[in-house]
């Protein structure tokens, strides 16, 4: 079995061989590049590769990289916050079939160049960031079979299935469930000046003076006569 240690020092490799050599690099396997004779890194593909740790942060040294597949493997831990800045021009990512956790960064949505986003089957807790709505590019996306609650982002003009949602329970929105509405009501806090506690207002004054008058009529009654 591969270890956290094993995905860094591929990686680590892959970068120092971008700069010091030319096109032998790109003979690696799951390794793509732009050609043969630019070691530059375009797609790094690593499935079922029993690849243990977190996500690479040595990602960054592939300045190129379009596409990263580490699927069906047994990463864990968080996307790094700054997912964004590790890999700016990333179109397609799939990190699907793992042990990845956490909530998920709404800095992915910063990767505006997306089109395919699979993080299905995970461990991913919390909402889904509303950000992702805003990648006007992606095409295919799943995040079934997680932890996730709350309303799903509002995407335009893409007919995303509740396929791509399922095994979430606590998901609501868009293809699935209404989400439930919160009930109008007197609470705490209620601005007093505005529309809704107006009718509030008003019987909590007839009450009140209905109390006063009653309690008058009693003093009076017992103590005066």
């Amino acid at each position: 079995m591969h270890t956290l240690q094993l995905v860094v020092m591929a990686v680590a490799t892959v970068a120092v061989m971008v700069h010091k050599t030319e096109g032998s690099v790109c003979h690696f396997a799951g390794i793509d590049c732009w050609n043969d004779e630019e070691s530059r890194v375009l797609n790094i593909r690593l499935p079922d590769m029993g690849l243990k740790g977190q996500f690479p942060r040595g990602l960054n040294y592939c300045t190129s990289l379009t596409g990263l597949d580490l699927s069906n493997n047994e990463l864990t831990g968080p996307i790094p916050s700054d997912i964004d800045a590790l890999v700016p021009y990333m179109t397609r990512l799939d990190l699907s079939y793992n042990n990845f956790g956490g909530e998920i960064t709404p800095n992915l949505a910063n990767c505006s160049f997306l089109n395919k986003l699979l993080l299905d089957h995970n461990q991913f807790q919390g909402q889904i960031p509303p950000q992702l709505q805003d990648l006007g590019r992606l095409k295919a996306f799943d995040i079934s079979s997680n932890n996730l609650s709350g309303p799903v982002p509002e995407f335009e003009n893409r007919n995303f299935t509740a396929q791509i949602y399922s095994d979430n329970p606590g998901l609501c929105g868009g293809p699935l469930v209404s989400c439930p509405t919160t009930p109008r009501a007197f609470h705490f806090g209620m601005n007093p000046f505005s529309h809704e506690s107006h009718g509030i207002n008003f019987g909590a004054a007839i009450v009140g003076f209905f109390i006063v008058y009653w309690l008058a009529v009693l003093f009076f009654y017992f103590f005066i006569w």
